[in-house]
């Protein structure tokens, strides 16, 4: 399973080839949609708000199947804050929250935003910028 970031997001609807390119090399081996959090889904529409394009958001975010948080995910923010904080390691919120419905479900995440990079055992595809 694929969980986009919304870095990705945003460089999907830039046309950035690039992202393109490593989503496409991708899903050749890869079968399945790909996914987003709640999280992502919020932020990306939360973007198109300050222009005033939500339809477009909505049209955009339509396409993905969203993830939500459950119990789980819930304890895993918890538990994966603490242990960044412990080692001195500041990530935001919304970061660790995507990162636990990652780990939740097992998927890799697609991302350009390096601080995922400092999460043990989450799997990226990542896309330098």
């Amino acid at each position: 399973m694929l969980i986009l970031d919304t870095s990705i997001l945003i460089e999907i609807e830039r046309e950035n080839k690039k992202v393109k390119d490593v989503l496409y090399t991708y899903s050749r081996t890869h079968s399945g949609i790909p996914y987003i959090t709640s999280l992502t889904y919020a932020e990306f529409l939360y973007g198109f708000l300050k222009i005033h394009k939500k339809q477009k958001a909505l049209e955009i975010l339509d396409l993905y199947e969203l993830l939500a948080p459950t119990k789980k995910s819930a304890g895993l923010i918890a538990e994966l804050k603490y242990t960044l904080e412990k080692k001195g390691i500041t990530i935001q919120l919304a970061d660790i929250f995507i990162a636990a419905i990652v780990l939740e479900h097992d998927a890799v995440l697609a991302t350009m935003d390096t601080d995922f990079k400092k999460i043990e055992n989450l799997r990226l595809l990542f896309v330098n910028p």
